[in-house]
């Protein structure tokens, strides 16, 4: 990994670095926009806490948390980068203590939000706002303390909160390798209009497969097959980098142990569950399974995806099953991909039909190799923009002035952190 960065760069120029190399007055408004969204819009402390609200709804996701401060890592050595992106795990970490079954949280136990009916579902903590569980939310702060570590070198982030909350992750992924056997968790709406979620099915052998149960996907939305693949495989990226520093940097053995296992296991369930044989197109990953023989290859823009596969460095991705899927997700074989006159993209069952979200625009180009496709990208999240020089939630194939969500911090960071990558070259 490449974690250094031109010395002339730093976090309140990088804006300036931009409009050096790119000469393009839209694309330098924009990034500007974006990459200084966050910060100057989403952050709030809280004695030594950071809360970080997901843009207009003034919740904190944990996985939008911490994708929205993703871009910021590359500058994390500057003191008041790193000290807020500690104290933004720490929150995160306090969170997840609470209740590993939340998605996301108020910022106190008095803020009030539509999701707080569903505090039935969790009648111990007041604090959260939606208790959604997805998988990929226990992911994403792990996720993010490892990158902060890998920039840094700053052992300090792998305090007793951390061990702490990682305590509870690792007793929830045991619980939900046997989700059927020792799980009690269901979501469950009380509004009287709203149907009951019951996710408690489609469960397999954990013993032998090994992969954990989610009851929804990245998009929020609930899971057709409940094995999602692409957050398996974020899961066995995070275990296996912590089993490295566990063991080579803080001497944790035991730990470092209890990752292989539950990694290697998750591997084996994704290698035996995750790829299947299509006629026509080859060997590809699917996005869900039952792991008995059922299977979704439909693939959501909201990451992890089956397209954001090597962005989530998944260390044992099959090149070619993915050269598959990509081309498979990014065709009408996809029922969530749409070519309109504005845009070509992958869109979401969360978002009305034949809108594209530029999550996947993003994605598809910070996942490509092919300057054409990648140059292609940036246009087309630039050009549908509505002037409002800022990225949309999701946005009608053939009208950009037909959008969700005028203020969606998480689109926002993958836009410049698709400018660091693809026009800096500043790697993570």
């Amino acid at each position: 990994m490449n974690t250094s960065i031109p010395s002339t760069i730093n976090f309140d120029n990088v804006a300036a670095a931009i409009r050096e190399t790119t000469k393009n007055d839209h694309l330098v408004f924009t990034f500007n926009n974006c990459f200084y969204d966050t910060w100057k819009k989403a952050i709030k402390w809280i004695d030594d806490e950071v809360f970080l609200i997901t843009g207009d709804i003034p919740a904190m996701w944990l996985r939008d948390s911490s994708v929205q401060v993703m871009h910021y890592l590359p500058f994390s050595k500057e003191e008041k980068v790193g000290k807020t992106i500690k104290a933004l795990i720490k929150r995160q970490l306090r969170m997840i203590s609470i209740d590993p079954y939340a998605n996301a949280f108020k910022e106190n136990e008095n803020s009030y939000g539509e999701w707080d009916l569903t505090a039935i579902t969790n009648p111990h903590s007041k604090i959260v706002w939606e208790r959604k569980f997805e998988l990929d939310s226990l992911c994403y702060p792990l996720w993010l303390v490892i990158k902060y570590y890998e920039y840094t070198g700053d052992k300090e982030v792998f305090s007793i909160d951390f061990f702490k909350a990682f305590d509870v992750i690792l007793k929830t992924l045991e619980i939900e390798q046997n989700h059927e056997e020792k799980s009690d968790y269901y979501f469950g709406y009380t509004f009287t209009e709203r149907q009951k979620i019951e996710c408690k099915k489609n469960s397999v052998n954990p013993e032998t497969y090994g992969l954990v149960w989610t009851g929804f996907r990245p998009s929020d939305d609930v899971c057709q097959f409940h094995y999602h693949i692409p957050d398996n495989m974020l899961l066995v990226t995070v275990l296996t980098r912590l089993e490295n520093i566990f063991k080579t940097k803080l001497g944790k053995n035991e730990y470092a142990e209890t990752c292989s296992s539950i990694s290697s296991k998750v591997k084996e369930g994704i290698n035996r569950y995750g790829i299947v044989n299509l006629e026509g197109k080859g060997r590809v990953y699917v996005s869900e399974t039952d792991c008995h023989g059922h299977f979704s290859t439909n693939d959501d823009a909201n990451i992890p995806s089956l397209l954001s596969i090597p962005y989530l460095e998944y260390p044992y991705l099959d090149k070619e099953a993915y050269e598959n899927t990509r081309k498979l997700v990014l065709s009408k074989d996809n029922d969530y991909y749409y070519e309109g006159t504005v845009l070509k993209g992958i869109g979401s069952p969360h978002t009305p039909k034949n809108t594209i979200w530029p999550l996947s625009i993003l994605m598809q180009g910070i996942t490509s190799t092919d300057k054409k496709e990648i140059d292609e990208c940036l246009s087309m999240v630039l050009n549908s923009d509505n002037g409002t020089n800022l990225m949309h939630e999701s946005i009608n194939k053939d009208d950009a002035s037909i959008y969700t969500r005028a203020w969606f911090g998480w689109a926002n960071s993958l836009f410049a952190e698709f400018c660091l990558k693809k026009i800096l070259r500043i790697e993570k």
